[in-house]
C-alpha cells in the first residue's frame, strides 16, 4: 500500500484501516485490529526520507560519515558533507543519496542537523536544491552557528527545508540505543566508578549477610548487580575470552544471589558464541578455540540457557559433516590431538543440541 500510494498518489490506508476497526484485539488495552496498527504498524513505517533522516542524524557521530552505509534493506551514500563543531555543538550539512535494495527506488537528498548536547539532536532534510541553494544555506547556517545564535541556525534550518525535521525519536531503535549510551558515557563511568567503590569496600558485609542467608539491601545489591552484569560483559566482549575469568563472575552472582541483566547477557553472549564459530570455521584444527567454545558454553548456558545460537548451529552441523568423520577416523589410529579435538567437537555439539554422526 505504502509503494502503491508513492506511485499512484492513491491512499488505500484509510479503506484498510476501516476493516482492522472490525477485528477484536487479543493484546490488553487495545480495541482492535486499528489500535493495534497504530500502535506496532504505523510507528515502524519507512521510507526514504526517514532512512535519510536516520542517516543525517547518525553522521553527527560517525567515525567516518562519507562511507557509504547499509540500513537494514537500504544504502545510504554521502555525496557532499561538511562538520563544524563550536564547543560541545556540532552541525552538519550535506547530500546524500538513499536507494532501497529491494525495489532499487532511489532518492537524493539536502540535510542540515544540530547537536546541541545531551539529546539535543535534529536534522531538517528535503529534496535535492539547486547546488546554489545548497551552498547559500551552508554559508547561511554556518555564519549563525559560529557566531552562537542557534535560534538563528533552527529557524533557517525551518525554512530552507520546509520544516521537514527529525529528531532522536526518528532513528531506528538499534542506532537509538547505541546514540543513547554513547552521550551517557560519561554518565555511565561516573555511576561504575560509585558503585565498584560501594561493592569493594563493602564486599565483606554483603558477603557476610549471605552466609547468613540475610538478603542484601537495595543499597548494597544494586552496585553490586551492576559491577558483576558489567564485568561479565566485559569479558564476554572481549577479543580473547577468559573462560576462568567468566567462571569466576558466574560462581560470584551466584554465591551473592545476584540478578542477573538476562536480556543483555543473552545478546553479548550469542554474538560471542556465534563469532567463535565463525572463527573455528576458518581454523577447523584449532583444538584451543574448540576448547574455548566449549568452556564458554557450558558456563554461559548456566546464566543465559536461552541463547540464540541458530548461527552457531549452521556453521557447526557443516563442520560436523565434513570434518567430523575424518577426526572420528583418526581416534581409531591413536591419534591424541584428534581424540581431543572429537571430545570437544561432541561435547559442544551436546550444548548446542546437535545430535552428530
Amino acid at each position: 500500500m505504502q509503494l502503491y500510494e508513492e506511485l499512484t498518489k492513491t491512499d488505500l490506508l484509510g479503506e484498510f484501516v476501516a476493516i482492522l476497526r472490525e477485528a477484536p484485539a487479543n493484546i490488553r488495552d487495545l480495541r482492535n485490529g486499528q489500535d493495534v496498527y497504530e500502535a506496532f504498524v504505523k510507528p515502524a513505517r519507512i521510507d526514504l526520507y526517514r532512512v535519510g533522516a536516520h542517516f543525517a542524524l547518525s553522521s553527527i557521530f560517525a567515525e567516518s560519515p562519507d562511507q557509504e552505509q547499509e540500513i537494514y534493506c537500504y544504502t545510504a551514500s554521502m555525496e557532499d558533507y561538511k562538520c563544524t563543531t563550536a564547543g560541545v555543538q556540532i552541525m552538519a550539512t550535506g547530500r546524500a543519496l538513499i536507494q532501497s535494495s529491494i525495489v532499487l527506488e532511489k532518492q537524493s537528498i539536502d540535510f542540515a542537523t544540530l547537536h546541541l548536547g545531551d539529546h539535543n539532536l535534529i536534522a531538517a532534510l528535503a529534496s535535492p536544491m539547486p547546488n546554489e541553494n545548497f551552498q547559500q544555506m551552508r554559508q547561511e547556517l554556518e555564519k549563525a552557528f559560529r557566531r552562537g545564535d542557534t535560534n538563528e541556525v533552527m529557524r533557517q534550518m525551518n525554512i530552507c527545508f520546509g520544516g521537514n525535521s527529525y529528531s532522536l525519536w526518528h532513528l531506528f531503535k538499534d542506532e537509538q540505543r547505541r546514540m543513547v549510551y554513547e552521550l551517557l558515557s560519561d554518565t555511565w563511568e561516573e555511576i561504575e566508578r560509585s558503585f565498584r567503590h560501594i561493592y569493594e569496600h563493602n564486599y565483606a558485609i554483603i558477603l557476610m549477610l549471605r552466609n547468613m542467608n540475610i538478603n542484601l539491601p537495595k543499597a548494597l545489591a544494586a552496585p553490586a548487580e551492576f559491577i558483576l552484569n558489567q564485568d561479565l560483559c566485559e569479558v564476554i566482549q572481549a577479543e580473547e575470552m577468559n573462560v576462568d575469568r567468566l567462571k569466576e563472575l558466574t560462581d560470584e552472582a551466584a554465591r551473592l544471589s545476584l540478578q542477573l541483566d538476562k536480556e543483555t547477557l543473552r545478546f553479548e553472549a550469542s554474538a560471542k558464541i556465534n563469532n567463535l564459530m565463525e572463527m573455528f570455521e576458518q581454523s577447523r584444527d584449532d583444538t584451543q578455540l574448540l576448547s574455548t567454545i566449549e568452556s564458554a558454553l557450558n558456563i554461559l548456558k548456566g546464566i543465559v540457557p536461552d541463547m540464540d545460537l541458530q548461527a552457531a548451529q549452521n556453521v557447526f552441523f557443516t563442520i560436523g559433516k565434513e570434518k567430523y568423520p575424518e577426526m572420528k577416523e583418526k581416534t581409531g589410529a591413536q591419534d591424541e590431538e584428534a581424540t581431543k579435538w572429537v571430545q570437544l567437537f561432541e561435547l559442544v555439539a551436546g550444548h548446542l543440541g546437535l545430535v552428530i554422526e
